[in-house]
């Protein structure tokens, strides 16, 4: 059975929600009031027979304008073993087998308001008939909200892909053929022109890993396990063990852009050490040249010739320059904020000899990721990351590279609270400015809310948070948090906003890259879902 075929069976009976633009919004903060729907005379249990008739005949069509009427703009898709959005299905949808033969037989209806909760019994797609719920929006006719209720107690999920792991599992594919054409041409098509891996020897560039790839022997039996993928914004970080090329598996993670389906850069999670003994590049001395002399190394070169004259200036206004309003940085015995930063660095002795030596520097949407050597300020060169916005040219963020043994026996991850306590208080006026751009930046790409009356992207969150009154504040209170085994911490804040009621939300947040991954109210009443 094709996933496509069992996204099918899985949409009708699921989704998620839309943001309704009424700005009339209480109850939880990104929520929107709809207005009660005064519409036909139908029972709920008509109105949803004949949406179901119509996603038949629109499935059918194969028009994927047709399709695409079926679900609201921010439509999320949550099924068993992935979460799906609007234009990921209607691409699966379109895909459809031609005279699938189905069943949709509506087991129960609930008037809500302005929208219908329903389930529905599919079959004919597998073995077993699959039980679904959805949220039908009475105003629009568009799918809001879904899910599948109970995976675990159904075989027929097992086969259900994630989308994100099935594109990087094509990819592994493309990849594997690629090697084994022993075109170079082809090869090079797998990585973006700043493509840079860091392995257990020595850093190299797209040439000089495209060079080692295409001299692999004919024949040699290699293969990739995928361990994990995750989706951040336009790009997928996933890791991978490669089995063929060393006596035991290598495991290494790598960042694949979405868009262009080529590699953005790569690393050795955990070097053995006879790994790459002899895999030197073919000229050493060429090492990242291409990852040191293009537009975007141009540019980190010059913003840290400016760090170096601001931290000379003793001046605290102008090192407050350097870093974004959320800029955090993640060292070996704790994690700094913005003002700390600036702190430390104000407090440098006048006349002391400090330097930065680039290493390589990687463009990623509108910012750039760089490596850079910082000497001077201890016994031995310290290796740190740091990303660089091309647009205002500030620090988003940064965290050292490796962090001495001394520091690594005893360092145990910083307290959460201690943590969310300091980019709450970060968040606040940002929040207040109402600065679109400043605002966009708290939250990851792939960033959803599900709130008690749908469930919103991170456009339109940004959105609603921007078109708040002026002089609006919002208040945190922290009720608890914890770190979880992704290196995110995940917590748990009441949220107040002037003449609004206050919320009790979950959220998670990245430390690493200092934004929002996900959010949530928990424990919605009943008559407040639709």
């Amino acid at each position: 059975m094709s996933p496509s075929t069992l996204i099918l069976c899985l949409l009708v009976g699921t989704s998620w929600a839309y943001i309704p633009d009424d700005s009339d919004f209480r109850g939880d903060v990104f929520a929107g009031r709809q207005r009660a729907f005064a519409g036909s005379s139908d029972t709920a249990e008509q109105v949803v027979q004949k949406f179901l008739a119509r996603m038949t005949r629109s499935l059918e069509s194969k028009d994927v304008a047709v399709i695409s009427g079926l679900f609201q703009p921010g439509f999320v898709f949550k099924g068993c073993k992935g979460t799906y959005d609007k234009s990921q299905i209607i691409g699966l949808l379109s895909r459809l087998p031609s005279r699938t033969q189905f069943t949709l037989t509506l087991k129960s209806a609930l008037d809500t308001g302005s929208s219908i909760k329903y389930t529905v019994v599919a079959s004919g797609f597998g073995p077993a008939s699959i039980e679904a719920n959805f949220v039908l929006n009475k105003n629009d006719q568009q799918l809001e909200s879904g899910e599948i209720p109970a995976c675990q107690k159904s075989r027929f999920y097992r086969s259900v892909q994630d989308p994100t792991e099935d594109m990087v599992k094509r990819f592994l594919a493309r990849v594997t053929r690629s090697i084994e054409s022993k075109d170079t041409s082809i090869i090079l098509g797998l990585f973006q022109p700043g493509f840079v891996f860091k392995g257990c020897k020595g850093t190299y560039n797209k040439q000089q890993v495209v060079g080692m790839l295409s001299k692999i022997p004919a024949g040699t039996k290699f293969s990739f396990a995928l361990k994990s993928a995750v989706s951040l914004g336009n790009s997928i970080k996933y890791v991978v063990a490669v089995s063929g090329i060393s006596a035991t598996p290598i495991e290494a993670v790598f960042m694949l852009n979405k868009v262009d389906q080529q590699l953005e850069y790569g690393n050795i999670l955990d070097c053995p050490k006879r790994f790459l003994r002899s895999a030197q590049p073919e000229d050493s001395n060429a090492s990242l040249e291409s990852a040191l002399n293009n537009p975007d190394a141009e540019m980190v070169k010059r913003f840290l010739a400016r760090i170096t004259r601001s931290i000379e200036s003793k001046d605290t206004s102008v090192l407050l320059g350097l870093f974004q309003p959320g800029f955090v940085f993640k060292g070996c015995k704790g994690t700094y904020n913005k003002q700390q930063v600036v702190g430390m660095l104000s407090k440098i002795p006048a006349g002391a000899k400090f330097s930065f030596d680039l290493k390589y520097a990687i463009p990623i949407d509108n910012s750039i990721n760089y490596v850079v050597a910082v000497s001077g300020i201890s016994a031995k060169p310290i290796e740190a990351v740091f990303m660089l916005n091309k647009v205002d040219q500030q620090l988003e963020s940064g965290h050292i590279l490796d962090c001495p043994k001394r520091f690594l026996r005893s360092a145990q991850p910083e307290d959460s609270n201690a943590v969310i306590q300091r980019f709450l208080t970060s968040m606040k006026p940002i929040l207040a400015s109402h600065d679109v751009a400043q605002i966009d930046k708290l939250f990851d790409d792939a960033f959803l809310f599900k709130g008690c009356h749908g469930t919103y992207t991170k456009a339109q969150a940004v959105a609603k948070i921007a078109s708040l009154p002026a002089g609006a504040s919002f208040d945190f209170s922290l009720i608890n948090s914890k770190w979880n085994n992704l290196g995110q911490i995940e917590y748990t804040v009441y949220v107040s906003v002037p003449r609004m009621d206050r919320i009790q939300a979950q959220f998670v947040y990245c430390p690493q890259r200092n934004v929002l991954k996900s959010g949530s109210v928990p424990g919605c009443p009943a008559r407040r879902f639709y």
